[in-house]
């Protein structure tokens, strides 16, 4: 069953009325999480089942394109106490300036050998025989105001986005060494300082990013297994996609989605206690058929309670 054809049976529930499309949409995706959520709680109507959505192991390509962990030191700078912006004094050319093709974000500038350093955010090529490229550190300089200062740019290991809506990282292995990577933090790459390029053998979770650790010194495949949000209807969803749970539960959606009507919007409370109770009923039926599968990890959403009465 399709999107189109899950709003459509929604909708059809209370009428086929057109004025409540956007309430139809919040329903469907309040019951679907509620769906999902109630197939993750162990024992509920004493029997197990097994979330059938799909958390792809996705194949993320490492690689470094540096030869060392010093990127470059050639020339000076400019740079100002309590500024964000670094100038090269190299004025930049056709074939590029000294930054804009090798520093990227999170690399770390400094100016005392590396005793203080101060991440950066961005690089800005400079104009073409005018000026230099600029580089946007994160945080404000706090070092001595100097037209012509003598510098270092080192790397910080490799790191890739996450998949949308990860929850958490169940594992992470690289496919071209056969060797799984253990998960450590941020602070003890940040302790480690920046060594020699390697065989990573860790990896960080930060914000949206994964960090390979220590920083790859060649092109590694990486395989990250995931556990993440369902994605959810949107009103410029395509009426021909389908949710990414297993066909099998669709028309507990639909079901779900109804009570959420009902209730929510309508205030139809007859209509909403028939709608929990073929909910409920359905469950009873779909998870009987697979009782002896229990789940892997646990997820934090949680269902409405009153479909759980």
């Amino acid at each position: 069953m399709n999107w189109g054809e899950i709003k459509s049976l929604v909708k059809l529930a209370i009428g086929n009325r057109t004025d409540l499309d956007t309430q139809i949409i919040l329903a469907i995706n309040n019951g679907y999480l509620d769906l999902i959520s109630i197939l993750e709680i162990p024992d509920q109507f004493n029997r197990h089942k097994k979330l059938t959505l799909d958390f792809p192991e996705l194949d993320q390509n490492f690689r470094t394109t540096l030869s060392d962990i010093l990127i470059v030191n050639s020339g000076t700078v400019s740079v100002t106490n309590g500024s964000v912006t670094v100038t090269s004094n190299t004025i930049a050319t056709s074939l590029g300036g000294v930054w804009n093709n090798t520093v990227r974000a999170k690399d770390r500038f400094s100016t005392d050998g590396g005793v203080t350093k101060f991440e950066i955010s961005g690089v800005t090529k400079g104009t073409d025989g005018l000026t230099g490229d600029s580089l946007q550190l994160k945080t404000a300089y706090t070092g001595t105001t100097d037209s012509a200062a003598v510098y270092q740019i080192t790397g910080f290991p490799d790191t890739r986005s996450q998949p949308t809506g990860t929850i958490f990282i169940k594992r992470v292995i690289n496919k071209t060494l056969n060797q799984r990577l253990e998960k450590t933090s941020i602070e003890f790459v940040e302790k480690q300082g920046f060594v020699s390029r390697g065989k990573p053998t860790h990896y960080v979770r930060e914000s949206t990013e994964i960090v390979l650790f220590p920083p790859p010194d060649d092109a590694y495949t990486i395989r990250v297994s995931v556990r993440r949000k369902p994605v959810i209807l949107q009103s410029s969803t395509s009426d021909t996609l389908v949710p990414e749970i297993d066909s099998s539960w669709h028309m507990g959606i639909v079901s779900a989605a109804e009570y959420h009507l009902f209730k929510d919007v309508l205030g139809e409370e007859n209509n909403a206690a028939l709608s929990k109770q073929y909910f409920q009923q359905y469950l009873r039926e779909r998870i009987g058929l697979n009782a002896a599968e229990k789940p892997d990890e646990r997820w934090v959403l949680k269902p409405h309670p009153d479909l759980l009465k």
